[in-house]
């Protein structure tokens, strides 16, 4: 419960993709969600929520270019 729904590890760093879109009907993060990014981000890792392709395909294309 709470996991995000993409795991990626990029340059050897834990990625965590939340999916929140319209199409789907999943708009918010649960308590659990919210709960399990905390502990992504306090060991190191970097979470995000993303609403659409564009919107991942434009964080990707920054993390490569600058990183964090």
């Amino acid at each position: 419960t709470g996991q995000a729904d993409l795991s990626l590890i990029i340059k050897g760093k834990a990625i965590k993709v939340e999916v929140k879109c319209k199409w789907t009907g999943d708009r918010y993060q649960s308590e659990a969600q919210k709960a399990y990014q905390r502990n992504v981000e306090r060991s190191g890792g970097i979470y995000i929520i993303i609403r659409d392709f564009a919107e991942f395909k434009q964080w990707f294309d920054n993390y490569l270019m600058y990183g964090e």
